[in-house]
């Protein structure tokens, strides 16, 4: 989390909160952002996309965080809006080496869900970094939750939570749910639960900072985001598709899932690339 956050912007109430979450998240960790407006020319209007830009870029630098803006047009004739412009926002990430990518979700008419759009879905599947969901009027808080297993993209999202508590000058609280009732052949048992939140435990403790232990039961998605309500957390971040050893049940459904429910922001890590 020490490269350039990748902003996707837009004149929307809920991307505008997004974008300014981004921002303020990028000033906590020193880095700059680069804000981007996918523009549709039959659904956009140019001014205004450029309009909007230039208002975010003057925010971010009056809060002391170095801003650029992209926009870039996605042609009229294509057939999938939604492919185009993940496509768009990914090929972006790699051009600028982004460490992290930051959008909105959007809110359903039932309180407790967000809808993730389109984009977000399909980015949520196919980004080759961090995301950041944003919910409707959320705000990125400074008491981490890291649900963690045995898998290795759950010590890699770890440790990016322990670099976010690290720049936050926060606490993080190590979350694992153990006798969950779904796909029950990939469930922690407890007592390997509670190995896996001491080894995390052990490597907050390495780096000073603190942090405390949380092991639950039941349905892993659920659990998660009722301990970011209970606790009070500002940020989930979670690994996304740990499939390997045992426990890995922080697969892309669960992380969707708490992404879709949570009542902050989720920052999901993928797998390394190699």
């Amino acid at each position: 989390m020490n490269r350039l956050l990748l902003i996707a912007a837009a004149s929307r109430e809920g991307s505008l909160n997004a974008a300014r979450q981004g921002i303020a998240f990028a000033a906590k960790l020193g880095v700059p952002v680069c804000l981007a407006h996918v523009f549709h020319p039959e659904a956009d209007a140019w001014p205004d996309a450029e309009e909007n830009l230039d208002r975010l870029v003057g925010e971010a630098r009056a809060s002391g965080v170095a801003a650029t803006a992209r926009l870039l047009e996605v042609p009229e004739d294509l057939p999938n809006r939604e492919d185009e412009t993940r496509d768009a926002l990914v090929k972006l990430v790699g051009e600028l080496d982004a460490g992290c990518l930051v959008l909105a979700t959007h809110s359903r008419p039932e309180a407790d869900r967000v809808l993730l759009g389109g984009t977000a879905v399909r980015l949520l599947h196919a980004a080759p970094c961090p995301c950041l969901f944003v919910p409707p009027s959320s705000a990125v808080g400074t008491k981490v939750l890291a649900p963690v297993d045995s898998s290795p993209t759950s010590h890699r999202a770890a440790q990016v939570a322990l670099d976010c508590v690290g720049h936050l000058a926060s606490h993080v609280d190590w979350v694992s749910v153990a006798g969950s009732r779904e796909r029950a052949a990939a469930h922690l048992e407890e007592d390997e639960a509670g190995r896996i939140l001491q080894t995390f435990a052990a490597l907050a403790a390495e780096r000073q900072l603190p942090s405390a232990t949380h092991l639950r039961h039941g349905p892993a998605a659920k659990e998660i985001v009722a301990a970011a309500a209970e606790l009070g957390s500002g940020l989930v971040i979670i690994g996304t598709h740990g499939r390997s050893g045992l426990g890995g049940w922080l697969i892309g459904s669960v992380a969707e899932a708490v992404v879709r429910t949570s009542p902050c922001p989720v920052l999901l890590v993928p797998p390394e690339k190699h």
